[in-house]
This record gives structure tokens, sequence and C-alpha cells, in this order.
């Protein structure tokens, strides 16, 4: 989002729906996510929160307030799941795979062998 207001009445569709989808994947970001309580506070218990909800947020509501469009916008989106009735939106990140094993109190002159057994 810059900090220049911008003419939405500008914009081609495809530029108006790219800024949207970026700006409704931005809030569902961990790194907004870890600051924004009311976003949180606005979470079912399955993450969702109203496409209304987020059409009203100050920095969407400037771009439409379309719900449709909003929907249209983050539907290719790979960080915004939409609900299956179309009312709800919630990020969809996920988590890295865990690949480190730390071993304790192994002697060093362990085989290989003796280590892959313990599994």
């Amino acid at each position: 989002s810059s900090a220049e207001p911008v003419d939405v009445s500008t914009l081609d569709p495809a530029t108006l729906r790219a800024r949207i989808k970026a700006q409704v994947e931005y809030y569902f970001s961990q790194q907004n996510l870890n600051k924004d309580a009311y976003m949180i506070s606005q979470m079912n218990a399955d993450g969702f929160i109203p496409v209304a909800t987020i059409a009203n947020f100050r920095k969407v509501h400037h771009l439409t307030d379309d719900l449709d469009l909003i929907l249209e916008a983050v539907s290719e989106s790979a960080t915004v799941e939409i609900s299956e009735d179309r009312t709800m939106l919630k990020g969809s990140f996920k988590r890295p795979a865990r690949t480190t094993v730390i071993l304790r109190d192994v002697p060093e002159d362990t085989a290989e062998e003796d280590v892959l057994a313990l599994f």
C-alpha cells in the first residue's frame, strides 16, 4: 500500500483486483496478525472473518465496497482462502515441516547405524 491516495476510478480492472488482493493478503499475513488484535478478535473458531468486515477496513474500502469484487480478487490467492459459502475469508499459511532432529547425550563414537536404530 502506497502512502499516496489513489484515484481508483483511473485504475484498470486488473490493477484494481491486484491492489485489493495485495491488501487483503497483507491483512492475513503473519506479519500483520502478530500485531493486529482487532483482526484476531474478528475471527471465528476456524480463523475466518466475514468478507463484509474486511470490506469495511479503510484501505480496502478506499478501493471498493463490492464484496464480489473482493472475492474475485482473492480467488487466485495462495495465502487467503474463501469459505464454501463465499461469505468469509481466512489466511492459509502452511507451517513448515520440521526437519531437524537434536540428539543429546549420545557418545561421539556412536556408529551412524546405532543412531538410525533409535528411530
